[in-house]
């Protein structure tokens, strides 16, 4: 089992956010802009190494930021 935690992430999170009162959007658009963020494709790629590893190895958690963030 292997732990993966994502920094900034672009997601479709801003567009779930139902109340304009918090400004959580426009907060979220700020730290992208400043720190940059990783892509949902390069995510992916990182679940699809881990899953590749063989039964034996024992990747117990990943922590993958934008460079910036770190």
């Amino acid at each position: 089992m292997t732990n993966i935690e994502p920094g900034l992430t672009d997601t479709e999170l801003a567009s779930h956010i139902d109340n304009p009162e918090l400004g959580a959007d426009g907060q979220l658009g700020e730290m992208f802009d400043a720190l940059g963020s990783l892509s949902a494709d390069e995510i992916a790629d990182l679940v699809g190494y881990v899953a590749s590893r063989p039964r034996h190895v024992n990747l117990r958690q990943i922590i993958v930021m934008p460079t910036r963030q770190a």
